[in-house]
């Protein structure tokens, strides 16, 4: 069996979570399938509450279009979500998933996960 170094041993498996929500909702013909309510709250909030309530996680980056940002900060002072940052996305997935995981910070761990899902 393998030694595990002590410092190694003691790593708490620190997860961050970029949550790439920054789409035009398009195909939603004016709806902005993010902030639209389901069972009573935003679709998004399904997927952030789930990873702050969630012990392991230790930061959320919420990847939003330009015209969403300010309406993400206002979602998250109503929900108290404390481990979440937001950044502006990019022209595709991959730029915005690029631009959520440059704001990562002392994390083990990076999960991504599609917002609008």
């Amino acid at each position: 069996m393998p030694r595990v170094r002590t410092q190694e041993k003691n790593r708490s498996g620190r997860l961050g979570v970029v949550i790439v929500a920054a789409g035009t909702s398009q195909r939603m013909v004016g709806i902005n399938k993010l902030f639209a309510t389901l069972r009573g709250k935003p679709l998004l909030a399904w997927s952030v509450d789930t990873c702050q309530e969630y012990g392991l996680v230790r930061q959320i980056i919420l990847v939003l279009n330009d015209k969403d940002l300010a309406q993400g900060q206002k979602l998250k002072g109503e929900r108290a979500w404390s481990k979440v940052a937001l950044c502006p996305g990019g022209a595709r997935r991959q730029d915005s998933v690029k631009e959520g995981l440059r704001q990562i910070k002392d994390c083990d761990y990076v999960m991504i996960h599609d917002g609008a899902r």
